[in-house]
């Protein structure tokens, strides 16, 4: 298998992508708060689905003269980014991106089937990497592997860490009760 795998961002049929699109890091600066600091992305889950939403009108042009995302009106995340879509500490029942998602999501225009256009935060493409793992304890270990994001494989990092970290600080409590026990029973009483 390849280390990594490449997935570039499709639409569903009846849908296609007009060309028009807006960088994410121009979003933010637009995306001002009303004290005038930038906010990064911050996402809601309605229906089944993650959306952005602007805290300020956002424009197209430096003129403020097209107006392409109007405050507080959703924008459709694409699916591809949901695995880096972490709760919010700062903003409670909203999500935000994981800060160490690798993930470069851009604002692309589609056209919907009936010629409508919308805007969704979207991506040109996704680098995923083969990461294998273990289930299960002793003999009865089974190996996986799946092409997970950097963010994925950290946060599977940290659980695993955790995991070798309780199991090391139980053999040390065991390993340290038997040592007590076989001072008790060869008549050494140490003082704690």
């Amino acid at each position: 298998m390849k280390e990594t795998k490449t997935i570039k961002c499709e639409l569903r049929e009846g849908l296609k992508f007009t060309g028009r699109q807006i960088s994410s890091k121009l979003v933010i600066s637009k995306n001002k708060s009303p004290n005038g600091e930038s906010v990064t992305y911050i996402f809601v889950w309605r229906n089944n689905m993650y959306f952005f939403i602007p805290v300020a009108n956002i424009y197209f042009d430096a003129n403020n003269r097209e107006l392409i995302m109007p405050k507080g009106r959703p924008v459709q995340v694409a699916k591809g980014l949901y695995t880096d879509i972490i709760p919010s500490s700062k903003y409670k029942g909203y999500y935000v991106l994981s800060p160490d998602s690798d993930y470069n999501p851009i604002f692309k225009e589609v056209e919907l089937s009936d010629g409508r256009k919308v805007w969704l935060m979207a991506y040109d493409e996704l680098v995923l990497h083969l990461y294998s793992w273990s289930v299960g304890c002793g003999d009865e270990k089974e190996w996986k592997e799946d092409y997970l994001s950097t963010h994925q494989i950290k946060a599977h990092d940290r659980i695993e860490e955790k995991k070798e970290r309780e199991q090391n600080e139980e053999l040390y409590r065991m390993a340290k009760e038997m040592t007590d026990e076989l001072f008790e029973e060869t008549g050494y009483d140490f003082m704690d």
